[in-house]
């Protein structure tokens, strides 16, 4: 075991309320999109399932 702490501390709530977070969105420059665009694209196009019939996403 560990002697760090945990990452998380705390309890549920028992009335089962959520607690929203706002984040505000990452800032992504033009360049990096273009890279991600690209790269999600091809992820996209490719099959789904394998040749040894593996769900490959």
């Amino acid at each position: 075991m560990s002697d760090l702490p945990p990452l998380a501390t705390g309890g549920m709530s028992r009335e089962g309320t959520t607690t929203v977070v706002r984040i505000h969105g990452a800032k992504i420059d033009s360049v990096d999109k273009k890279i991600l665009c690209s790269a999600m694209c091809k992820c996209d196009k490719q099959p789904n399932i394998g040749k040894d019939g593996k769900q490959l996403k």
